[in-house]
């Protein structure tokens, strides 16, 4: 018989194990660390190039902006979806693969699908706390709608396209029409918006918002949902349609509007356009990424 290879090779070089089986020999070693986190790569690889991939367990769940340096080459910032890290991107004991692109490193996949830490804790009393689920729609903490005259969510997460603002049972001591604001980093906007709303006995229009009822009726609930959608996300803005029942269940209420933001959203307001103080119901959003 003839022989089919006249040389066997012994790979017992390093360096042509690494070429062989990279993914085995990305893995990283020691690694240590909550948000500044470190550990040993591969002995071939002495410093950073765009595409290198590394799997590595974090030691702990990040609590905020996390990098990584690899045998000591330097701290890079981690990204998740494109931005960067808040707070539990990272889970203590869950292996992580991220990718250098010649800046940074990104997360390519993790062994959980879960909101982040960030996501679940609010930052203040008024902020959004986020329950995740398997869908991706996160709720937030529901509001009662008894008294002031704006009930705010704040603490929105960077890369949010939709946003669904619900009422119940909804009342004010007055007759202005209600509003929903948005606002980024900067605050609320209260100018700007191209918004109208109607219904069987009228219809109106309005800069200050997007208007979702037509000259509210004082004591008066108001129920349903208005849906804030993403257009464009290189100038920030969003397009809002609603639709609402009012007066005991005698009127609907249909609305649509657009506005542009100066930054990425991070907060939505209920409010009214003549300042009413709210005293009946509550007020809840979801959102989805």
């Amino acid at each position: 018989m003839q022989t089919l290879f006249t040389d066997l090779v012994t790979l017992i070089q390093s360096s042509w194990l690494n070429d062989v089986d990279a993914a085995t020999y990305n893995a990283l070693s020691a690694v240590s660390g909550t948000n500044t986190i470190v550990g040993t790569g591969p002995t071939t690889v002495t410093a950073y190039a765009a595409n290198q991939r590394f799997f590595f367990t974090p030691a702990n769940t990040n609590s905020g902006a996390a990098t990584l340096n690899i045998s000591s080459i330097g701290p890079k910032n981690i990204f998740w979806n494109g931005v960067a890290c808040t707070g539990g991107e990272l889970r203590q004991n869950i292996p992580v693969l991220v990718m250098y692109d010649g800046v940074q490193f990104h997360i390519l996949a993790r062994g959980f699908n879960a909101a982040t830490a960030a996501e679940v804790n609010a930052m203040t009393s008024n902020s959004v706390s986020l329950t995740p689920n398997s869908n991706k729609i996160v709720l937030g903490t529901e509001q009662e709608t008894t008294s002031g005259t704006a009930i705010d969510f704040t603490g929105i997460p960077a890369g949010v396209r939709r946003i669904t603002v619900n009422l119940s049972g909804v009342s004010t001591n007055g007759t202005g029409s209600y509003f929903i604001q948005i606002g980024d980093s900067g605050g609320i906007e209260t100018t700007g918006y191209v918004s109208a709303a109607g219904h069987s006995g009228g219809d109106a229009g309005t800069t200050g918002g997007f208007i979702v009822t037509v000259n509210g009726v004082a004591a008066a609930t108001y129920s349903g949902s208005i849906i804030l959608s993403l257009q464009d996300s290189s100038d920030f803005t969003w397009n809002a349609i609603g639709l609402i029942n009012g007066a005991g269940g005698a009127v609907a209420y249909f609305s649509a509007g657009v506005k542009s933001l100066s930054a990425e959203l991070t907060q939505v307001r209920l409010t009214t356009s003549a300042a009413d103080t709210f005293d009946l119901g509550v007020v809840n959003i979801n959102y989805e990424r």
